[in-house]
């Protein structure tokens, strides 16, 4: 597959699986650009470290950007919040 044809690519939601995939994807050479919340900051910190296999791969610079969770106010029990 071509890298050009992929265009730029957003993971968002950027967990263990995400981070996974698309560090793979950005380590060989795709245009990635990660939408975080909790490990926004150490990301831009300390980079991005994938493990696979034995193999290692650390990615210093990412695009990530944060994320903001947003829902209706009839899933506010789901996310978590307490309903007055």
């Amino acid at each position: 597959m071509n890298r050009s044809s992929l265009g730029k690519i957003a993971v968002v939601g950027s967990g263990a699986v995400g981070c996974c995939y698309g560090g793979m994807l950005a380590h060989a050479g795709h245009d990635l650009h990660f939408l975080m919340r909790a490990d926004l900051d150490t990301v831009r910190r300390e980079g991005l470290r994938i493990f696979t296999k034995g193999n290692e791969a650390h990615l210093p610079r990412v695009q990530c950007a944060a994320m903001l969770r947003c829902t209706r106010s009839s899933g506010m029990w789901w996310s978590g919040a307490q309903r007055r």
